[in-house]
């Protein structure tokens, strides 16, 4: 499973005008194969901040993604309201059952 978290700095005063136009970006990558999430968060502390969460099946899905219609528009049009190139994390992970999550939690030192 990959997950991907993007930052966008937005120009001061566009952020709201920058999370309109992702919109159909949102809603056609919701419908691409291999996409299990994909949202949009503010920052609240930074109003010219805009996080990406996405969580992709598997890398080439991912990788797909960036060559998708909606994402393309999207990525060019989004250039006259943002400050630089976004800053892309990505991270290969495994999904963890309520068993290996408990194993993991019951290790975690308890406070007093």
């Amino acid at each position: 499973m990959i997950i991907a978290i993007t930052s966008f700095k937005t120009k001061p005063g566009q952020r709201s005008e920058f999370v309109e136009l992702a919109q159909d970006c949102i809603k056609g990558t919701h419908a691409e194969k291999g996409n299990v999430m994909y949202e949009a968060l503010l920052a609240p502390e930074d109003e010219n901040t805009v996080f990406y969460i996405e969580q992709w099946e598997n890398l080439e899905t991912a990788v797909a993604h960036l060559q998708a219609p909606h994402y393309l528009a999207f990525s060019q049009k989004s250039v006259e309201l943002r400050v630089g190139e976004p800053k892309v994390e990505l991270f290969n992970a495994e999904k963890l059952t309520p068993e290996d999550f408990r194993k993991i939690f019951d290790n975690i030192p308890k406070t007093k």
